[in-house]
């Protein structure tokens, strides 16, 4: 929604400001407030949903607690709707844990993206994910590059493996 370079001058000059990020950015006329809104929706859900992945800790949600950042930001989020998507990605990562290794090296099969009938069947994210790959950067290099969440970026490498659209590099 911003560029980087704008965030960057947003941020350096906010620095004696006590608003938050999102409220500077509405000011300023970058985004809406329906678009913070969902970005915030969106940021702490995957802060969530990384959580449940912990295989050890404590949790509770404590209802009624009040602070004034949290009201400001007021995301009446659906705790049980985000601990169900939770879990039910703890299901899909014990299937993509052990499918493929973070420093391991990929590159796209041409023949095979053909057979697909090109890159156009892919949806926008997955067309991000598959042009990463350079048969160069390692798995872990690439997910750092992309940002955004890296569940749903780890489930479509998975998906490339098994249909075999990108290669292992021989080491």
């Amino acid at each position: 929604m911003i560029e980087k370079e704008e965030l960057a001058r947003v941020l350096r000059n906010s620095t004696e400001s006590e608003r938050l990020l999102g409220e500077l950015l509405v000011q300023g006329g970058f985004v809406t407030e329906e678009q913070v809104h969902r970005a915030l929706v969106h940021q702490a859900s995957e802060l969530l949903y990384e959580v449940v992945r912990w295989k050890a800790g404590r949790f509770s949600f404590i209802v009624g607690v009040e602070h004034p950042i949290a009201e400001r930001a007021a995301l009446n989020l659906e705790t049980g709707s985000l601990v169900m998507e939770g879990f039910r990605r703890v299901d899909e990562w014990r299937l993509i844990e052990g499918s493929f290794d973070f420093d391991e090296v990929l590159y796209p099969d041409a023949v095979a993206i053909e057979r697909l009938g090109g890159k156009s069947h892919l949806t926008l994210k997955e067309r991000s994910v598959l042009e990463a790959f350079d048969g160069v950067r390692t798995i872990r290099e690439i997910l750092g590059k992309l940002g955004g969440s890296s569940f749903d970026h780890c489930k479509i490498v998975f998906q490339f493996l098994n249909s075999r659209l990108v290669r292992r590099k021989a080491a």
